[in-house]
């Protein structure tokens, strides 16, 4: 096996695995979050999203050069699981920020009746 190809499939393995975990994780926080019937609606609504657009933009894909479409697409995977990383723990620091900003004013007025300012 040429030298090129045995690092193309190790780094294609390594991204297929990469992007199984974030379906995976992405499912199970909808499974916390939701419910049962909800999260069968996204997992139904996944699929469909990718059978209709895989359907519409398969022929118009194998148009473009190979390499560059790998690339392409590794780069857009990226960034999209970069982007739902961002508003996870966005949302997590804006409900903590939220939850200490209505914790504050019963900090402040134990202090002022503790300290007398």
């Amino acid at each position: 096996m040429n030298r090129l190809f045995r690092y193309f499939y190790i780094s294609d393995l390594i991204a297929i695995v990469g992007a199984s975990i974030s379906y995976i994780a992405i499912y199970w926080t909808c499974a916390q979050l939701l419910s049962p019937a909800a999260v069968s609606l996204v997992i139904g609504a996944v699929f469909v999203i990718r059978f209709i657009s895989s359907s519409l933009v398969g022929p118009w894909i194998d148009r473009i050069e190979p390499v560059r479409l790998l690339k392409a697409t590794v780069l857009i995977r990226f960034f999209l699981l970069i982007a739902v990383w961002f508003i996870l723990t966005q949302t997590d620091a804006l409900a903590c920020a939220v939850i200490l900003s209505a914790r504050l004013p019963d900090v402040t007025a134990s202090h002022r009746r503790q300290y007398g300012v």
